[in-house]
């Protein structure tokens, strides 16, 4: 990635930092207005019906997030916030490593849960996505970490001194989010007609 230009390098961060705060608002936003879980009192009826035998892992896990609305408005402002702070030079560095954690717990949940493998991808992805930028950023992260350690901080070229490239930083964007929507729908439509998950389902289904 060193060898592409820094107008591309810039522009490709801040198309992806764009993005990042883009979708997790979507899932902060969309997790204190109770679109994602099974919120306590209105558990869809096909779920509380269910015995604790006949329930799956993903009904179990839902009813389990959406109970306490403290812990659903404490992941929901994690997530709304980590993404505002993606925006803003001053927190990116915060924002990327708040994402870690965020979407490592993410994934975990996802896989053990039996979570459908569409989402699962998204989740990957904006983890990749997470590491291009600690990448392009790693200068500046050196710097943090020398500062840390008590040695003296680098001297950097921001890359907000980058020409901003409107129809570059769309572009970006957009081939992303169609990578993004094709590997969910292909997942999403495989597992379906296949009736099949991942191939890791039976061995964490044994531990």
């Amino acid at each position: 990635m060193s060898r592409l230009s820094p107008v591309f390098q810039g522009n490709l961060e801040r198309a992806m930092r764009i993005y990042l705060f883009l979708t997790m608002s979507v899932y902060g936003w969309g997790k204190l207005a109770g679109d994602q879980f099974f919120l306590r009192g209105e558990i869809p009826a096909e779920i509380g019906n269910k015995t604790l035998v006949q329930a799956t892992a993903h009904d179990i896990a839902w009813v389990f997030f959406g109970y306490s609305l403290f812990y659903l408005w404490f992941i929901g402002l994690s997530q709304a916030f980590t993404g505002i702070m993606m925006l803003f030079e001053k927190t990116k560095l915060f924002a990327l490593a708040s994402m870690i954690p965020i979407m490592l717990n993410i994934i975990i949940v996802d896989i053990c849960y039996g979570v459908s493998p569409g989402p699962l991808m998204s989740a990957i992805l904006y983890f990749i996505w997470v590491g291009i930028l600690i990448y392009l950023n790693r200068e500046r992260v050196r710097s943090v970490l020398r500062a840390a350690m008590g040695l003296p901080p680098l001297a950097l070229e921001t890359l907000a001194k980058v020409p901003v490239k409107p129809f570059m930083i769309i572009g970006i964007m957009a081939s992303m989010a169609v990578l993004e929507l094709g590997l969910f729908l292909f997942l999403h439509f495989n597992v379906r007609a296949t009736k099949d998950f991942w191939f890791f389902k039976e061995t964490l289904g044994s531990i």
